[in-house]
């Protein structure tokens, strides 16, 4: 969920971003996806 955030957040379409998603979140490290969470949260 955190990578789909992030890709949204970036503008990329929604079915895209899912299937992007799932690939990436299996080959990053976990201090990758707190990167990702924080960019994703952003205001």
């Amino acid at each position: 969920e955190i990578v789909l955030r992030f890709l949204l957040s970036l503008g990329l379409d929604a079915e895209t971003a899912e299937l992007d998603a799932e690939g990436i979140e299996h080959h990053v490290s976990e201090r990758t996806l707190a990167l990702f969470k924080s960019y994703a949260d952003r205001p």
